[in-house]
């Protein structure tokens, strides 16, 4: 039967219809009718609701609840202020009439949360709260304990500010007790800036412009046209459909209010109201109704006249209150995105209340130190003083490296330049802007600040100006232009510090990670040993981690890719050992059907005409997917071309290879009429050279075997038949791509750096050395700075005993970790040689192995014997 649900307004009537369905609670409701006053209602089961969300705007706490809540905070901070929480839960349970364990329960709470912020936000004073999410972006929770009406507003009209200051729209959401502003990456501002972005004599017409696109003004505008008769109810006796109301009322809109209905694309600058009753009764509605524009300008005149006090606060992690506001339904949202695209679904959020109070919400000061020590600058080469050189612009000259510089001087690399007195060494290849530097260019000042900032760690303007070489007022101007472009924050972050500091926004978001203790003690260093055990299960290589199927082989040739090993070790020792059951057929199905590519990447050096010789079975190749062999071309070829032949066999089968394209061997021969023995070699020199690769790993198998000649009892005089003579060599020859001239420098890095973590799960400069590609390691490693930025991989010190900045794939970190807890059984993993886990003499100690197809490298659990 019918349920009787509670009494309605004619206004929420006109948008819900019987057969609409609404929540109430956690259950869902279907509409049976709706009567003057009343609504009634059945069971609708598991239905979704179909009533739009914004429905729950209505609901807001009143003033006077409002200034009630704030003065039960007021009072229980007090006694916590003075370190009497039994006194507060007394107090609770004689005035308030809740159980004591309740009480309990309100006054930790409250303490928690008060330990966090520093103060217990009320009425009469407020807090700005931000903290990095998981994604590297940052969240902005305002304490507003004002009610959900003076929240929304002033909310609305922060986004509209951040976005006409940052030209992007923010996501966000309003509750009675607090406010959330979603920051991307890019976002960066003083945080004490943010209640002067909203003045109390612009709010109003800042709100005007906020709310046009809300849909609490689309509502309204729907609703002022029902009562003035302009969209009718009932037409001709029935029932005029809401659908085709809400189209009345758009077309309507299009006609008084011209610009709000516009297209986006073609609006420029504020959107100009035009004076229509109907517009302005909307506006009015909005703006006092489901909104309370009065009341938050009472709230800014307030913060002006420093009657209500503002707090500002960076914390490690959110404040338990700011958790409502994070995890708060769509009712709250102020924008239009959905719930699981959300920013704040980012965020990590504690279980349950801490109790280590003294330290929650504060930078710890070992994370401090921990990432100034992983970011301390140690050249071990004269080629890692330059990348330093190149980074910093300008650096003071350093006593322990002079040995290194005066190589670097020697080799005409660098040089130093005098200023005011003192000696400066930059790189040969920013000397113009070292020049330009201190005649009052910005550009290179920018950039000399950036590379210092992401060497200082937390600095100050002064301790960059001393590095520099500028004057502090060139680097307060430095800074804030890092500042405008997300890359550096301002504050107070060590314990005892009485000036403002700088960081760059990276390194203090991985010194917010490193103080959570569970982000810690998941980024502990491992040995040497234990990474070793880590790459033989990561690569596929450990007993029971090998994969199967020709996904499992695509994935096992995505690890690999980019890496060069002998031609005949490749199926055996690379391939058979990572992937159970090998089928040579699998991998040749994935070369002919156009997803996997060999060649030489790196070509062998050599001039002019000089053939290679025989085939050979050590000569390099590589196998890669086919989609990233442009870009892998050009991270290991450095965009040259390998030089071809200009006569003999190799330079006609280019020759014909470029005229005809894809062609077999025994096309070859015949197109070029050369013996087959001139032809095979011709092919494999063309494939030394890096300049010829087939379709079918067969013509591998075919060359490194070196079978048999084939017997044929047909008699032939003809001299066009001579070629059927040629040895079998499966799949078509062709010419390697030309590398692409138009690849960006920093795209061409991310995707190395991604290349880079695929294989070893956990990057770092010693790793880098062991791979073909020619990208500096300073660009390799700005793109995993970016990358980290982007929340994408975790930067720490993962491995002990290895210098510089270390990075590593999120499921490598925990996979890492894992593996640190496995107790030694005597694993045996025998590793070719021309392997990538040959690390012996470059990773663990001792002699290095030479990369031989016929050697072979033997670890136990981790250590090479």
């Amino acid at each position: 039967d019918d349920t009787f649900i509670g009494t309605v307004n004619e206004d929420w009537a006109v948008e819900s219809l019987p057969g609409d369905i609404f929540l109430l609670g956690t259950h869902s409701w279907q509409i049976r009718r709706i009567e003057a006053g009343t609504v009634r209602v059945r069971d609708a089961g598991d239905a979704p609701p179909t009533v739009p969300f914004w429905q729950g705007e209505a609901p807001a706490r009143t003033a006077e609840l409002s200034e009630e809540v704030s003065e039960l905070r007021a009072r229980v901070d007090r006694f916590l202020e003075i370190g009497d929480p039994d006194r507060a839960r007394s107090w609770l349970v004689e005035h308030t009439g809740i159980p004591p364990e309740a009480a309990a329960m309100l006054v930790d709470y409250v303490a928690v949360g008060r330990a966090g912020l520093g103060v217990t936000p009320t009425l009469r004073t407020i807090v700005l709260e931000r903290f990095f999410d998981q994604t590297g972006g940052m969240q902005l929770v305002v304490h507003s304990p004002y009610g959900a009406r003076i929240n929304r507003a002033f909310g609305l009209a922060l986004r509209k500010k951040f976005c006409r200051t940052f030209n992007f729209e923010l996501q966000a959401a309003a509750t009675d007790n607090a406010i959330v502003l979603s920051l991307g990456p890019h976002h960066s501002f003083p945080l004490d800036e943010v209640p002067r972005y909203v003045r109390s004599q612009a709010v109003e017409e800042t709100l005007q412009q906020a709310v046009l696109d809300a849909p609490m003004f689309i509502s309204r505008w729907r609703w002022n046209l029902n009562r003035s008769l302009l969209v009718l109810r009932y037409r001709g006796g029935r029932r005029n459909p809401p659908p085709i109301q809400r189209m009345e009322a758009d077309d309507l809109m299009a006609a008084l209010f011209p610009e709000a209905a516009a297209c986006q694309d073609n609006r420029v600058g504020p959107v100009e109201i035009p004076d229509h009753l109907i517009v302005r009764q909307t506006l009015d509605d909005t703006l006092h109704e489901a909104l309370d524009v009065d009341g938050l300008r009472r709230l800014l005149l307030g913060i002006e006249t420093g009657q209500v006090a503002v707090r500002t606060v960076d914390t490690t992690e959110p404040s338990v209150f700011a958790h409502e506001i994070l995890t708060a339904r769509p009712y709250a949202f102020l924008d239009d995105e959905e719930l699981q695209n959300r920013r704040t679904n980012a965020v990590s959020l504690r279980r349950g209340l801490t109790v280590d109070l003294a330290s929650i919400g504060r930078l710890d000061p070992d994370a401090i130190a921990r990432v100034h020590d992983e970011i301390t600058p140690q050249p071990e080469s004269s080629d890692d003083l330059h990348d330093l050189l190149c980074s910093l612009v300008v650096m003071p000259a350093q006593a322990p490296w002079k040995e290194l510089w005066h190589q670097l001087v020697a080799r005409g690399r660098a040089q130093a330049i005098h200023h005011e007195g003192c000696q400066l060494w930059c790189a040969a290849e920013t000397l113009d802007d070292a020049r330009r530097l201190f005649e009052g260019d910005d550009t290179p000042a920018v950039a000399a600040v950036r590379g210092h900032l992401e060497l200082s760690g937390i600095t100050t303007v002064d301790e960059l100006a001393s590095t520099t070489g500028l004057p502090a007022g060139r680097v307060t101007s430095a800074l804030a232009a890092l500042e405008r472009e997300g890359q550096a924050l301002q504050g107070r972050y060590s314990p005892d510090a009485d000036v403002v500091q700088w960081v760059a926004r990276r390194l203090l978001a991985r010194m917010h990670a490193y103080s959570r203790t569970s982000r810690r003690r998941a980024v502990q260093p491992a040995t040497v040993q234990d990474f070793v055990r880590f790459l033989l299960r990561w690569q596929h290589l450990a007993a029971g981690t090998q994969l199967s199927g020709d996904d499992g082989l695509v994935t096992v040739i995505g690890r690999l890719q980019g890496w060069e090993a002998a031609a005949a070790a490749w199926e055996h020792e690379l391939l058979a050992r990572r992937v159970r059951h090998y089928d040579a057929t699998a991998l040749d199905r994935l070369c002919h059907d156009g997803e996997v590519a060999w060649l030489r990447l790196r070509p062998a050096a050599r001039s002019g005409d000089t053939p290679t010789g025989a085939p050979n079975k050590a000569t390099p190749v590589s196998v890669v997917l086919r989609t990233d062999l442009g870009w892998l071309l050009e991270a290991t070829r450095g965009g040259t071309e390998p030089i071809g032949p200009t006569v003999g066999a190799t330079a006609e089968i280019i020759e014909v290879l470029r005229e005809r394209g894809a062609c077999f061997a025994s096309e070859l021969a015949t197109a070029t009429r050369r013996l087959p023995d001139d032809v095979e070699r011709g092919l494999w020199d063309g494939v030394a050279r890096g300049l010829l690769t087939c379709d079918g790993f067969g013509a591998i198998r075919a060359r490194v075997a070196k079978p048999a000649r084939r017997r044929v009892d047909t008699v032939r005089f003809s001299r066009l038949t001579r070629a059927a003579h040629m040895p079998s060599a499966a799949g078509r020859w062709s010419l390697v791509p030309a590398t692409g001239a138009d690849v960006d420098r920093d795209e061409l890095a991310e995707a190395v750096a991604e290349l880079l973590l695929n294989r070893w799960g956990v990057v770092f400069r010693d790793l880098g050395r062991c791979e073909t590609v020619r990208l500096p390691w300073r660009d390799v490693q700005r793109a995993l700075r970016r990358l980290e930025d982007r929340g994408l991989v975790r930067g720490g010190r993962f491995v002990s005993g290895f210098g510089g900045e270390q990075f590593a794939l999120p499921e490598a970190a925990e996979q890492l970790a894992h593996v640190r807890k496995l107790p030694a059984s005597g694993e045996r993993v025998i590793v070719n040689a021309t392997d990538p886990l040959n690390l012996v003499g470059t990773i663990t100690p001792g002699a290095a192995v030479p990369a031989i197809r016929t050697r072979r490298v033997v670890y136990v659990d981790g250590v090479a014997q």
